[in-house]
């Protein structure tokens, strides 16, 4: 299963995830995690020890958002993963998009109109 979150989302009142004085890029990051939370949360009710992929190329630039989702849903019985034995994930790692072995994410990158997509000649 791909999960893919718009990590352009400009339709909401930041203010609404922040103080009115913290940079944009925070809050925005804050709707990020929260949006990524609830789209993972309600597709994986009933699913235990998954892999997460991050895409290095749009979302992994050095915060705490890694740290925050294996908090989420890597614990048995906590947070995301309450009521389960196992954990919802049991791996959050990343990898890159833009690379011929990551093709499906190449894919959602396009799809999504993704400004950090590369186009390379990728042999099949």
């Amino acid at each position: 299963m791909i999960i893919y979150v718009d990590t352009h989302t400009t339709r909401f009142d930041l203010n609404y995830f922040g103080e009115q004085n913290e940079p944009d890029s925070i809050k925005k990051a804050r709707v990020y995690k929260k949006f990524t939370e609830l789209i993972i949360s309600r597709n994986t009710k009933r699913i235990t020890d998954a892999i997460l992929l991050v895409d290095e190329v749009t979302r992994c630039n050095h915060d705490r958002f890694m740290e925050l989702i294996r908090e989420s849903f890597c614990v048995a019985g906590k947070n995301y993963s309450v009521d389960k034995k196992h954990p919802t994930l049991r791996h959050v790692g990343s990898i890159k998009s833009d690379t011929p072995e990551n093709i499906r994410l190449c894919l959602c990158d396009l799809l999504s109109g993704s400004q950090n997509l590369k186009i390379k000649k990728l042999r099949f």
